[in-house]
């Protein structure tokens, strides 16, 4: 034996592979099919997550919608309401007389009846004041109680005022905010 002790002579003995210890895999033919069936399965669950979130989607739209339509309808029987207020608070005489009789006459049990009448009005409609405006623009009764955001009025409510006084009929402004205000 020669070489260096280890069976290993340093030149090859012959030019074919040694014989495999690991036999032919039967199922080595079916790799392309099952590479082909996951890909498949793959495919299909990646459609399923698609279609499920497209209908996730379209159910939140639905929602959306739904919602929008609610708020809609809450806003429309909220300025149909304050409408509703305004035009009995036009046609009841018993403002216009108190406001009168404060005004031209000097009357302070008229100006007292008239901020009671006011705060109660305002509480029993749930608002957190109310306040009347006279011809030059001034709130009235001009008390600790009358709002502070209403004072200086905002534009849209200055403008209305000159629109119901021209008129002679209340004029709701649109919906606006205030310049800092949310």
């Amino acid at each position: 034996m020669t070489g260096n002790g280890n069976g290993y002579s340093g030149a090859p003995t012959s030019l074919t592979p040694a014989p495999s210890s690991v036999p032919d895999a039967p199922w080595r033919p079916l790799l392309p099919w099952l590479a082909a069936a996951a890909a498949l399965i793959l495919a299909l669950a990646a459609l399923a997550l698609w279609l499920a979130r497209e209908r996730q989607i379209s159910l939140e739209a639905v929602r959306l919608e739904a919602v929008a339509g609610l708020r809609a309808q809450q806003v429309t029987a909220w300025v149909n309401d304050r409408r509703a207020q305004f035009q009995f608070l036009a046609r009841t005489p018993l403002w216009p007389e108190l406001l009168a009789r404060w005004q031209d006459h000097g009357d302070d049990t008229a100006r007292e009846r008239l901020l009671e009448r006011t705060r109660d009005y305002a509480k029993g409609h749930g608002f957190a004041s109310l306040s009347m405006i006279d011809a030059s623009g001034r709130v009235l009764p001009p008390t600790e109680a009358t709002a502070p955001s209403l004072l200086p009025l905002p534009a849209p409510v200055r403008d209305a005022s000159r629109r119901a006084l021209s008129s002679g009929q209340p004029v709701m402004t649109e919906i606006y905010r205030q310049p800092g205000g949310t």
